[in-house]
């Protein structure tokens, strides 16, 4: 009985159809205005120091430099500039890979070549894919860089991780371990014949070890127990 009213409609409307309200047609929608064009992005460019050669081991004579204009090519002060390597290897000074453009948009950082050459440098700005290119060599007896970097900043117990050429690195080169935090690096399996080494606990701070025979070479940061296989070739 509760549902006798519903009923007793649907049936008026089956006897009397007509008596139904009239559908109207439905006027389409105005299209969408099209989004806006999206803002040029700030651009970058060489200023100097592309095309350098250098020492393996010892910082560039000239800084590279890039500059970062706007829309208007206007140079844009405050932006945060990345820089990365490509192919080769080295280190930036400061070591952040990222530095923030001055008066005149003006941006710099220092670079110190390391084994293998010749490495190309970008820098972009950040959020943005077009990037100013430099290339730069360097020569004379082979020094390797092993950076052993945290996750996350030091302090936090993220664990860490080694960043370097790891593969083919000729006999007789100068590996520099870079500690970017705290740690020991110790090596924990080494060729026979070869000199077995130990940095003792350091901080922030560079460790010099030769890899005097061929042969895999395994070191374990003894701080968080992080390990790394270097493979020195004859």
């Amino acid at each position: 009985m509760k549902h006798l009213p519903v009923v007793l409609v649907l049936l008026l409307f089956a006897c009397y159809p007509d008596s139904l309200p009239p559908v109207l047609p439905t006027s389409p929608l105005p299209p969408s205005p099209p989004p806006p064009p999206p803002s040029p992005g700030p651009s970058v460019s060489v200023v100097s120091g592309d095309l350098q050669t250098g020492t393996y081991g010892q910082f560039l004579a000239e800084s590279l430099v890039v500059r970062v204009t706007n829309a208007a090519g206007e140079g844009a002060s405050g932006v945060p500039v990345w820089w990365r390597t490509q192919s080769g290897w080295g280190e930036f000074q400061p070591q952040t890979w990222y530095t923030y453009t001055g008066v005149g948009g003006l941006a710099s950082v220092r670079f110190r070549p390391m084994w293998p050459s010749p490495a190309t440098v970008t820098a972009s700005v950040v959020g943005y894919e077009q990037v100013a290119t430099f290339i730069v060599s360097a020569s004379g007896p082979p020094v390797v860089l092993m950076q052993l970097v945290p996750f996350f900043d030091c302090g936090d117990f993220g664990g860490s991780f080694f960043r370097g050429p790891s593969d083919s690195i000729p006999l007789g080169a100068t590996v520099e371990w870079d500690l970017w935090c705290g740690g020991q690096l110790r090596s924990i399996s080494v060729p026979p014949g070869g000199t077995p080494f130990d940095s003792g606990l350091i901080w922030n701070q560079h460790f010099i070890a030769p890899l005097d025979v061929p042969g895999d070479w395994i070191v374990q940061d003894l701080f968080d127990g992080t390990k790394v296989t270097l493979r020195v070739r004859p």
